[in-house]
């Protein structure tokens, strides 16, 4: 006769259909809320303020390259992105503080 499969722990049965700590839950649920407000935040933003986050943070290029892209001196892109991050920081405060 044949062996038959040895039948899961309770233990790691519990293990695998167990939720996440509230803990983590939390963490999830609060990085999800961040994201919400920071695409409003962004909504506030210039075309032009926009566009360069978006180089900079979501492609990760850096001013020299950016500066290239959009033919803006690279002073001039930094400077922009510095404003823009301050704006969106003070924002960010307002809006938690509300």
């Amino acid at each position: 006769m044949g062996k038959t499969p040895a039948e899961p722990s309770l233990h790691a049965l519990e293990q695998t259909l167990a939720t996440p700590d509230d803990d983590a839950l939390e963490a999830y649920v609060q990085h999800a809320q961040d994201i919400k407000q920071l695409a409003a935040l962004l909504d506030y933003l210039t075309d032009r303020e926009r566009e360069l986050i978006a180089f900079k943070y979501g492609s990760g290029l850096n001013n020299r390259q950016i500066a290239r892209l959009t033919e803006m001196s690279e002073s001039n892109v930094g400077t922009i992105i510095h404003r823009t991050v301050q704006k969106l920081r003070r924002a960010w405060e307002d809006e938690s503080n509300a």
